[in-house]
């Protein structure tokens, strides 16, 4: 990712979100664990397609996040949408 063209959109749940483009031109989303300040995902995709990250938890490597799922990142542009999807509690 070029880092003239990065972009922050805040955090959410412990983790800093980013855009930027590639060399290609093409957007990228990335997204930075403050807590141990790792990488946690980085994706380009060419428009028209749909950019966006996964961040999954068992409930122990991600403490932000109350239980076993996923926080799905959607690039939209000028925002980036969070979406959390846990999973059902089982026995």
């Amino acid at each position: 990712m070029k880092a003239s063209t990065l972009q922050g959109y805040g955090s959410f749940l412990g983790l800093e979100i980013w855009s930027g483009t590639d060399r290609f031109g093409s957007p990228c989303l990335m997204s930075v664990n403050r807590s141990n300040d790792t990488l946690s995902d980085l994706r380009c995709a060419p428009v028209p397609a749909q950019l966006f990250i996964d961040i999954a938890s068992d409930g122990d490597d991600y403490h932000e996040l109350p239980g076993d799922g996923l926080i799905r990142f959607v690039y939209r542009g000028a925002t980036v949408d969070a979406y959390i999807h846990l999973m059902p509690e089982t026995d």
